[in-house]
């Protein structure tokens, strides 16, 4: 009596194992698809737009286990009119384990042609709330991601301000090679600047190691080539970054320092200026 009954228990064990086979086989075949689906799409746009402030779109969206994600023809406009970004397409090779683990491992991601705008003649109350998801309110920045290694190629990010002019950053092509909290990242970026007229190139490459991603606690080595920069040029960047600089000339330097909690220190190497004024508020009588 008892040999009929393992035997009905083996097979209803195998029935169970092989329909858990075909289910894991179908989801394994089934999420890249609806993924590169039109509906996929239209979903994941859905659940972006809900958490930002503006419109996000993109033409095309591809994903395979082997050959990772391609995403083509984005663009996001924030609700102000104050930022505009368009990127020709980002592929990445993710590694889809991570993602379980909690800590996003994006492996070697590359970004084609992106063009950032930004408007400054907008209030700044506007540029604050429509530049975060959650009313204004401040978020933590926490980067849940483990390790990325991050190629831009011929990027553009145009500053425009009535008090300071334009500035553009041109020709912007980086790596990254992006580890983490607590391990060495490694930097190499080349862009040209143009503004008032003038040009010039800035290269600046480095590896750096923090351990909350500030600044105080940041320690590494970093070298900075400029050729010919109109300081003048970067007027609408420091008004971005809030900082009210006058300075004016023409610098050239090749420069090589180490960060040590933030502070930079040995720093080594040589500047050239022309035609300086350096009357910055703050450092009146310096």
């Amino acid at each position: 009596k008892n040999k009929p009954q393992r035997k009905t228990r083996k097979r209803i064990l195998a029935v169970v194992m092989i329909l858990l086979a075909i289910l894991i086989l179908l989801v394994f075949i089934f999420v890249p698809v609806y993924v590169s689906s039109e509906q996929g799409r239209k979903t994941i746009l859905a659940k972006i737009n809900s958490s930002v402030s503006g419109k996000t779109n993109f033409s095309g969206l591809s994903m395979s286990w082997l050959g990772g994600v391609k995403v083509t023809g984005i663009s996001y406009k924030d609700n102000a009119g104050n930022t505009s970004v368009e990127v020709k397409q980002i592929a990445t090779k993710p590694m889809y384990c991570s993602i379980l683990m909690g800590s996003l491992s994006l492996g070697k991601t590359v970004v084609d042609e992106p063009r950032i705008e930004v408007n400054l003649d907008g209030s700044k109350e506007n540029r604050i709330s429509q530049g975060t998801g959650t009313g204004g309110k401040s978020t933590s920045a926490g980067l849940p991601v483990n390790k990325v290694d991050l190629v831009v190629n011929n990027g553009n990010v145009k500053v425009t301000s009535k008090k300071s002019g334009t500035v553009e950053l041109s020709q912007i092509n980086s790596e990254v090679n992006f580890r983490g909290t607590g391990e060495k990242t490694n930097f190499d970026v080349n862009m040209d600047v143009t503004g008032q007229g003038k040009e010039s190139s800035i290269h600046a490459q480095g590896q750096v190691k923090s351990d909350g991603w500030k600044l105080k606690d940041t320690s590494g080595t970093v070298t900075v080539e400029v050729n010919d920069l109109d300081i003048a040029s970067l007027w609408p960047v420091f008004e971005l970054a809030g900082v009210e600089a006058g300075a004016k000339g023409i610098i050239s330097a090749n420069m090589q320092g180490e960060i040590k909690d933030g502070r930079v220190e040995n720093l080594v190497g040589t500047m050239k200026g022309k035609d300086l004024d350096m009357a910055i508020p703050g450092t009146k009588g310096d």
